[in-house]
This record gives C-alpha cells, sequence and structure tokens, in this order.
C-alpha cells in the first residue's frame, strides 16, 4: 500500500518524495532505491530533519497512531493509510490537533474516490432504483493468520480495520450515520492469545427512511472463493456493486424494463490518484490563503467510523442494540 500511494502522490506532478522510514533499515532503502528516495532511516523521527510539508503513514495501528500524533504536532499534514487511529479519544485528539496546528489530515477510505461508488451515489440521486428499502452486503477476506491485520493489539481489532473499510464508510457517504445497530461476532479459526476478538462479524444497521442493512464481515473464507460485494434493493430495482480491492469495481443495475444492465469502471481514473489529487490540491490550496477544499475523510468525518467500530464491539459484548 506504501508503494500503491506512493505513486499515488507522484501521479500529481506536484510532489517531491524526499525520505522514507521503515522499523528495518533495509526495507527502508529497498523502498528509497525504487522510487529515487535521497534519505531513507529505520527512525521515523529522523523524516523531520529533510523538513517535509506532509507525511504518509502506511503502518499497523498501533504504531500508526503514535506517528500521526508526533506528525502532527511538527507541523506536517499527513495522508493516513487506512482508519483515522484506533479509538474515538485519540481520533479527537487528532481532530483538536488540526485546529490547533492548522495542518490537514485525511484518512486512506479510497472508496469515496472510487468510480463505482460515485456513480451508485449518482444514480440514487436520480431515483434509478426509487427509494433503497433493504442492502445485503458481504465482505470476507482471508487475512494471513500470522500478520498485523489478524493481531488484537497490532491492528485494533477486525472492526476498525476491515469493517471501516468494507464497507461502513461508504455506505455512511451514501445513506448518512446510522440510527442504530445491533452486532454479534465469533472467533472460530485462530483462537491464539492475541488474535482479533471479533473475527468475524454479523452487523444489522438501520440508516434514516426505514433503510435496514445486513452486513457478513470477517476474515473468513474461501481461497477462490470472492466475497465481496452489496445489494441495494429499492422499490423500483436494485443496484448490485462490485468494489474490487485495488481496481475500480463494477455496478450492475437489475430492473424491470431492461433487466441487468453491467457498468464497469476499469478505464477510469484510479481512487488512489484521484484521492492523492485531492489531498496535494487541499494542501496547496492552505499554503496560498484559500479553503482547502474537499477532503472525503477529514478527521471530523472519519471519526464516526471509529464510533461505530466501537459500537459493534460494544453491541457483541452486551448483546445490546446501541442507539446514535
Amino acid at each position: 500500500m506504501a508503494s500503491i500511494r506512493a505513486h499515488a502522490l507522484l501521479s500529481t506532478n506536484n510532489v517531491e518524495l524526499c525520505g522514507v522510514a521503515s522499523r528495518r533499515i533495509e526495507r527502508a532503502k529497498k523502498f528509497a532505491s525504487e522510487f529515487n528516495i535521497s534519505y531513507a532511516s529505520s527512525n521515523y523521527r529522523d523524516l523531520i530533519l529533510k523538513k517535509p510539508d506532509a507525511l504518509l503513514v502506511e503502518l499497523p495501528h498501533k504504531i500508526q497512531d503514535e506517528v500521526v500524533l508526533w506528525a502532527m504536532k511538527e507541523g506536517m499534514h499527513v495522508l493516513i493509510g487506512g482508519c483515522l487511529s484506533t479509538t474515538s479519544t485519540i481520533g479527537k485528539e487528532i481532530i483538536s490537533l488540526c485546529q490547533e496546528k492548522k495542518v490537514l489530515v485525511e484518512c486512506g477510505y479510497e472508496a469515496r474516490y472510487k468510480p463505482c461508488w460515485i456513480y451508485v451515489k449518482q444514480k440514487l440521486k436520480d431515483n434509478l432504483i426509487g427509494t433503497p428499502c433493504v442492502i445485503n452486503a458481504i465482505a470476507l477476506w482471508d487475512a494471513p493468520a500470522h500478520s498485523w491485520y489478524y493481531s488484537q493489539s497490532e491492528s485494533g481489532g477486525m472492526p476498525i480495520t476491515h469493517i471501516t473499510y468494507a464497507f461502513i464508510n461508504p455506505l455512511r457517504w451514501l445513506f448518512g450515520d446510522p440510527l442504530q445497530l445491533f452486532a454479534m461476532s465469533n472467533r472460530i479459526k485462530e483462537v491464539r492469545k492475541d488474535s482479533v476478538n471479533e473475527e468475524s462479524c454479523l452487523v444489522n444497521i438501520k440508516f434514516a427512511n426505514n433503510l435496514l442493512l445486513s452486513l457478513t464481515t470477517g476474515y473468513i473464507t474461501a481461497p477462490t472463493k470472492t466475497n465481496w460485494q452489496l445489494e441495494i434493493f429499492g422499490t423500483k430495482g436494485m443496484l448490485e456493486v462490485h468494489p474490487g480491492d485495488l481496481n475500480s469495481g463494477l455496478v450492475q443495475h437489475y430492473s424491470n424494463e431492461k433487466g441487468r444492465e453491467t457498468f464497469d469502471f476499469y478505464n477510469a481514473e484510479n481512487a488512489f490518484n484521484r484521492q492523492a489529487k485531492t489531498f496535494i490540491n487541499a494542501i496547496n490550496n492552505i499554503d496560498n490563503g484559500l479553503h482547502s477544499g474537499t477532503l472525503m475523510n477529514p478527521p471530523d468525518v472519519a471519526i464516526n467510523d471509529i464510533k461505530i467500530a466501537e459500537a459493534i464491539v460494544d453491541s457483541s459484548k452486551k448483546n445490546e442494540v446501541i442507539f446514535f
């Protein structure tokens, strides 16, 4: 992901990569060589020597919090590769620092920049399927058992690491914040001491206008089976969304009039590039005394993804409905 986002930043033609840090110096040097970066270190704090304007953070979430707060205190803008933080408490600290230090933070939920999601948002606005009634979604991923994703302490948990990305963040963009939530979870496949507490989750959410979501998520799936899609049922039809992961996704529209129509976006601009361009333009606007523009995932927006992840954990533990 660091490579993907580095390429995206360079695609803006308005960025110089001036330094890279990794806990293992050999990895930092390899990355520096790949991107023609003159400075590599095993200590992220050394990057301040290069006087960077902004920092890209692609790290396990436990370390991410520390690095993001440090960068902001040093006056850097920050592009976070994933979620805002491991807790809403730290998220609030990030919001406070944004105001105090006058810096920008953008979270890495590129879904809001992805052509297939943008298409769905526009078609919902155009009343293509009438009034949305029910959403059925599944996001199962075969997470590497010994990776940081599967570690509760390093990741902050599956709801924060995975569920916010698939698909709470884009669904909030389409339908607003939830009104109530109920979740159940289990842990069956990997039961080591530090394995994620919620390995698989069933999450039911009610949005405004009585729109209901049933979301199945987790780290259990067959290696050759794709379990990564949504169905949005409306009073006049249905949209089936296949967001993909690193591609631009596709959407299928089902209606009585035309049957099934497929719209793919494989030739559209990459979502990572779109997000990088928006982030860099926002920094340039701030530097020129202008309004920052429209970042899709600033901290005051992205913190609600963290709060929902925390509500999923709370609901599962207490077997209670959570009201917002």
